[in-house]
This record gives C-alpha cells, structure tokens and sequence, in this order.
C-alpha cells in the first residue's frame, strides 16, 4: 500500500517540471541563435567575397590584351582593397596559354585564372563560427567565383560620327592622320555619319557627345559636306576634354552623295592634335561600356559578367 501511495504522489508531483522545459528550450533556442547569427555572418561574409572577386575580373579586364601578368596584379590588388588577405608574391603559373595565380595562407585561398579573354577568380576563406561551435560546428568554408569574357564591342552609347576605314587601323599605336583637305573628300563625303540628323551643328554634338550605334543596325547613313568649323571646335574640345574617341569603322567609302555605309567594328582613336584639316591621334586598345558581341576586335573592346 505505501509504495502505490509513494509511485501515485510521484507521478502527480509536477515540481522541476519546468527547469526540463526551460532547459530542452534553452538547448532549442541556442541552436536556433546559432543558425540565425552564423547564417546571417556567413551571408555578409560571402557577399564581401564576391563584391571582391566581381571588382577582380573587372580590374583585370583592363589589361587583359596587353599583358596577363599586369591584368593578375591589377586583380590582387582589388582583391586586397576589399579587405582580403592575399599575398602578391604568391604563385604563378603559365600553361598553354592559360596563366594562374595562387595565393593561400592559413584562412584564405585566392585563384586567379585567365584563359585568352577569360577571367576567373575563386576566393574561398576558412571562416569560424561563433555559437554553432557549442553545437559542435567550429568552422566551415565560405566560397566566391567571379568570371568575366572580354571581346569586341558590339553596340554602345557615346560613339562618334566620325568614321573610319577598318583598313586604316594600325595596332601598333604609331600615328595615323585622317585627312579632311577640302576637295578631299568623296562625292561630298568626308568620312561623317549622321547620327541625329541636324546638320552641322548635330554633327558637332555628335563629335562632343557621341550617340547611339550597333553593329546590329548594319548600315549607317552618311553625312554630307566639311563643315570644318563646327568640326573643329568639337574635336579641340575633345582633345581638351576626353581625348578618346570611339570610332565607327567602314570596308569602303565609295558611294555617291549621301548613301549608307556598312559597320563592321568599332576602334578606339586618342586625339593628339589638329593642324590645317588634319586630325593627328593613333588608335589604341581601349574597354570602354557598351554590349559584348561576335566579329573581329579592332581594339575598342567591352566586358561582360558570365558567372
């Protein structure tokens, strides 16, 4: 009788109860906070790795045609801008036409990768946990890759009226003269295009300004006549201002009047001078905004995010 009596007071006897639930939510509670806290500063933490890998290709776009290595230290440079630690002495290598950069220490991996017009880079940091440690978890990787293509420039703003033939240009960066004597010119056309349509005075703002042009619209109309005064003045204001200029470029001029012309490529002209009717600069290569496309690089080329 007296041990009914003890187990039927035990099993009513509801005192501690509540320090078990308080303690099975506590548990519940922590691993919540450890998810919310840890999650969110992984969040953070990832998206600073890849604003820093974005900023990377970017850099490294800018000198992707002209040398590799330069391209890769513009690329760490950025990278430790952004607050990441990478040694820029670390490793690199080169092979069949792909150069690598490597740098690792005892919380971040950086690859840098450039394959022809390719640029790649992955930063992977060893990131350690705060409240997910009493759950066991102390650490885990937090990953970012960034690539960029780089090509010829297809269509974008601020192109100017003054086109070129696609034979004229010279890669070597010696100077080039285009030459608008009066008389010159071919049947009333000295090389300008009609981007808006009013006159000397739209051409001079087109020269100062640029405008809108694709590959994409095939042909362009000509503008006729020298207008050498307006002209002149915007390509002074040009050298003064902004002394490159994108450039239309043509297969042939050989048309009567005012007549369309087919785009074939765009190229980037620095302005040096003006003496008389001639323009002295040299064509350059040069990333400037505007739509990547297909066809052949004149040396105005843009880039693109893929991944």
């Amino acid at each position: 009788m007296k041990i009914k009596i003890i187990l039927d007071r035990f099993y009513r006897d509801e005192r501690g109860a509540a320090f078990v639930l308080v303690s099975i939510m506590m548990v519940v509670l922590l691993g919540f906070s450890a998810f919310v806290v840890d999650a969110g500063s992984l969040y953070l933490e990832k998206s600073r790795l890849q604003k820093a890998a974005d900023a990377a290709v970017l850099a490294a776009a800018h000198k992707i045609y002209e040398d590799d290595e330069q391209a890769i230290t513009d690329a760490v440079e950025i990278i430790g801008k952004n607050r990441v630690p990478i040694n820029p002495n670390g490793s690199t290598t080169t092979s069949s036409g792909t150069t690598k950069f490597t740098s690792e220490n005892d919380h971040y991996r950086v690859e840098i990768t450039i394959d022809s017009n390719i640029i790649e880079a992955k930063i992977i940091e060893n990131k350690e946990l705060l409240f997910a440690r009493f759950l066991g978890f102390a650490e885990t990787d937090v990953s970012a890759s960034a690539k960029a293509k780089t090509g010829a420039l297809y269509s974008g703003a601020g192109i100017s009226p003054i086109a070129v033939l696609a034979s004229a240009v010279k890669e070597d960066g010696s100077k080039v003269t285009l030459n608008y004597t009066p008389g010159q010119g071919n049947s009333g056309n000295y090389c300008y295009l009609d981007l808006d349509s009013n006159g000397a005075q739209g051409l001079a703002d087109s020269i100062r300004n640029g405008g809108n042009l694709s590959i994409d619209d095939t042909v362009a109309t000509t503008e006729t006549g020298m207008m050498w005064g307006p002209v002149k003045a915007a390509i002074e204001y040009r050298i003064e201002h902004d002394p490159i200029i994108i450039v239309p470029l043509i297969e042939s001029f050989e048309i009567d009047g005012k007549a369309e012309v087919k785009i074939v490529g765009f190229a980037a002209y620095q302005l040096t001078s003006i003496s008389g009717h001639k323009i002295e600069g040299n064509f350059l290569t040069y990333l400037t905004p505007g739509e990547l496309g297909i066809g052949e690089n004149y040396g105005a080329y843009t880039v693109r995010l893929i991944q």
